[in-house]
C-alpha cells in the first residue's frame, strides 16, 4: 500500500481515538490506542481501494509533505488595497505587518500588533 496520510485525535464523544486520511474522507478508524486507530484506517483504505479498483476508478495519488516559502501573492481590489494602506500609516506600522495582524485574529491567535481588531479574539488551544 502506498504511504497515504492519516491524521489521529482523541474523542471524547466516542472515547476512542479517531484515524482520518485526507485522501479517503469516507475512511476513518478508531481504537483505544492511537496506533489501533491508525491500523484500523488502514484497514478502511484498503477496502476502499479494493472496490475502486473493481469499479475501475482511479485511485487517489498519496499526499506530499509541502514546503512553504512564507510568501504569498495577494490580489485585491484597488480600494481594498488603498484602505488597508491608510490604516496601516495611521498606525505605524508595515502593510505587511497589518495584513498579518489581521489574518493572525481571523485565526484566533495572537495579533502581532495590538488593538487592530475590533472582534474578540478567540481563546487559544490549551497544550
Amino acid at each position: 500500500m502506498q504511504q497515504y496520510s492519516v491524521s489521529v485525535i482523541w474523542s471524547d464523544a466516542d472515547e476512542d481515538f479517531v484515524a482520518t486520511s485526507l485522501e479517503f474522507p469516507g475512511a476513518s478508524g478508531f481504537g483505544v490506542t492511537w496506533e489501533d486507530a491508525v491500523a484500523d484506517v488502514r484497514e478502511a483504505i484498503l477496502g476502499i481501494i479494493e472496490v475502486m479498483e473493481e469499479d475501475g476508478e482511479p485511485i487517489p495519488d498519496p499526499r506530499k509533505l509541502e514546503s512553504y516559502s512564507g510568501r504569498l501573492n495577494l490580489r485585491m481590489p484597488r480600494s481594498m488595497h488603498r484602505s488597508l494602506a491608510s490604516a496601516a500609516d495611521r498606525e505605524g506600522v508595515s502593510l505587511n505587518t497589518l495584513m498579518l495582524t489581521h489574518l493572525a485574529a481571523g485565526l484566533g491567535t495572537t495579533a502581532p500588533v495590538s488593538g487592530l481588531c475590533d472582534r474578540p479574539k478567540a481563546a487559544q488551544i490549551a497544550n
